[in-house]
Formats: C-alpha cells, sequence, structure tokens
C-alpha cells in the first residue's frame, strides 16, 4: 500500500538530494572514513 502523507519536495529539497546523488560516492567515503575513525578513537 502506498503512502499518501509524504509531502512533495520542495525545490530547494530537489536540489539538494540532487548534488547529493552527484556526489554520492564522495559521501560514502566519508561515511566510511568517520566510522574507521570512530572506531579507533
Amino acid at each position: 500500500m502506498p503512502d499518501n502523507n509524504i509531502p512533495p519536495l520542495s525545490p530547494l529539497q530537489k536540489q539538494i538530494f540532487g548534488e547529493a546523488v552527484k556526489h554520492s560516492g564522495k559521501l560514502i567515503a566519508i561515511g566510511v572514513l568517520l566510522v574507521i575513525c570512530g572506531m579507533v578513537g
């Protein structure tokens, strides 16, 4: 059953998500680096 309570995205949100998709590899690398640093710390 689809969830109809999700509001539509604003133009700013669409722009932010679009940029995040373009740089997804960098974001994943930063996330992995933060996890490793947290485990070492």
